[in-house]
């Protein structure tokens, strides 16, 4: 990926693409409608895997190239929670298939997630390799859910006894960490609330950059019990109590 919003000039950067991975439902392509507009308008090129169920998705935004990867073999199975059991299977599948391609990290993020600005002017993949960094969490953090410590410069390592030490917020990661700490059977709640403990195990670093290079934000606020909202109207009625935020201008 290319970014277009760097404070020097394009010729100067030395970005290695690195892919997307989109975790999504068939029945939010309309989410995903305008994650990818955001992707589409503030970076030259970008290479963007959807993981999907089985329904076709197609984009046709000219700084994309788009990979649709389909697991319908999986059938989906609900808790009480409503939490999609076969979550975990994708998302692990999307990195094995990454991994087969060449990929050694991936950016990774949920649907819900919007963009609004990317405003760096180094390689990030240089750093992630320099530091030998598991996971690199790109939008802005917060210090009452992360204990930050200094580590180079703006740079600055997320220590393990954090509160909310890993999450679903959008993140550069290696992908062999994405895949230790992602257990097929994992739905969206389990992987959130258990990677932070598995990371913890394998002493994995975690980072962030301050201030952030990403401005992002959710779409909408899951509530009542993750993934319960799945119509395009209960989604739009938590964006209109959003929409005084710069994302929604």
């Amino acid at each position: 990926m290319v970014n277009k919003n760097t404070t020097n000039s394009k010729k100067s950067l030395r970005h290695q693409p690195i892919p997307f991975v989109i975790s999504t439902f068939d029945e939010r392509y309309f989410i995903v409608d305008k994650l990818l507009n955001d992707i589409n308008n503030l970076f030259d090129q970008s290479i963007v895997f959807l993981a999907s169920e089985k329904k076709e998705y197609n984009s046709e935004h000219k700084n994309i190239i788009f990979n649709h990867l389909k697991y319908d073999n999986n059938p989906r199975t609900n808790n009480l929670k409503n939490e999609c059991q076969s979550w975990g299977h994708r998302l692990f599948k999307s990195l094995q298939n990454l991994k087969e391609k060449g990929h050694e990290y991936v950016i990774w993020l949920c649907d819900d997630t919007r963009i609004n600005e990317v405003n760096y002017d180094y390689d990030l993949v240089e750093v992630m390799k320099k530091h030998k960094i598991d996971r690199f969490h790109l939008s802005n953090i917060t210090t009452r859910l992360y204990k930050l410590e200094n580590f180079e410069g703006d740079l600055k390592r997320i220590n393990p006894s954090s509160q909310y030490y890993s999450s679903h917020q959008i993140s550069c990661w290696n992908i062999d960490s994405l895949l230790k700490v992602t257990y097929p059977t994992d739905n969206a709640g389990k992987h959130e609330g258990e990677a932070g403990n598995r990371a913890r195990n394998h002493k994995m670093l975690f980072t962030c950059h301050q201030p952030p290079i990403y401005q992002a934000m959710n779409n909408y606020r899951e509530q009542h019990g993750g993934f319960a909202l799945k119509t395009e109207e209960e989604v739009n009625g938590h964006i209109e109590k959003l929409k005084d935020h710069q994302n929604f201008n």
